[in-house]
């Protein structure tokens, strides 16, 4: 049997300015989206946490960096609890007017997928798995791309590639059996460092691995993407405002 698939938007009660951000940034979006109420990281308890597996006591994450993390795990558990697939959107997420029949032909085609992101912060790497004997394509964006916008004409049709590397969680499907993959491999989390490859010199002479500050769930979940059925759509479908703290990676 085909899951079922649901919308959801993760946004904080007492952030409405946020949600009502969301809505009216995608009020052209022809799509059903329920509200899921983020949990805050404020009043999470580490303890519990650790007692409940989710977090080992050398996780760090900052409260707010706590609050997503079990935000996004709690739908997780959902999916697999409901057989259900999950378009999952963060409430800064801004989606392509025509995101709803885009994403949907592009979940028909790859129906072994584990996890689709329809957007990703583009101040971070990118590591594709293209294939054709290449064993991976880093993607740097400079610091003056456009960002994403939903009224630009695409210039082609949205194709998934295997993606390997990214940052931002701002917009993603996520399978079953994907959720249970990445429950598997993430929990108990912990706060351990990962390493990117990265051509300093941005014309590929001078690779160089830069250390890649564990500090959120999105950085932890690429960790694992390489093990599991991961694409990204590109061009992208949905961007971020990306409004975060960029001191978690070294400056290049």
């Amino acid at each position: 049997m085909v899951p079922e698939l649901k919308n959801y938007v993760i946004s904080l009660k007492n952030r409405p300015d946020r949600l009502k951000e969301f809505i009216d940034e995608n009020k052209d979006v022809r799509i059903g989206i329920e509200i899921f109420d983020a949990i805050d990281g404020n009043i999470i308890s580490k303890n519990t946490l650790i007692q409940n597996g989710i977090i080992s006591d050398q996780n760090h994450y900052s409260p707010a960096a706590l609050g997503c993390l079990v935000s996004h795990l709690t739908l997780w558990k959902q999916a697999v609890d409901q057989n259900a697939q999950m378009t999952i959107f963060e409430d800064d997420a801004v989606l392509h007017q025509d995101f709803q029949d885009l994403s949907r032909s592009l979940i028909e085609e790859h129906a072994d997928f584990d996890i689709i992101f329809w957007g990703c912060n583009t101040d971070w790497p990118i590591e594709l798995a293209v294939g054709a004997g290449f064993l991976s394509v880093t993607l740097l964006c400079g610091p003056g791309e456009p960002r994403f916008s939903p009224m630009t004409p695409l210039m082609a049709h949205p194709k998934l590639l295997r993606v390997t590397l990214l940052a931002g969680l701002c917009s993603y499907t996520i399978s079953p059996k994907g959720a249970k993959k990445l429950l598997e491999l993430l929990l108990p989390l912990g706060n351990e460092d990962t390493q990117i490859r990265i051509f300093k010199d941005g014309i590929g002479n001078k690779m160089e691995i830069l250390p890649w500050i564990n500090t959120g769930i999105d950085v932890a979940i690429s960790k694992h993407l390489m093990n599991i059925n991961s694409y990204i759509s590109f061009p992208f479908i949905s961007g971020s405002k990306n409004e975060w703290d960029k001191s978690s990676i070294q400056k290049l």
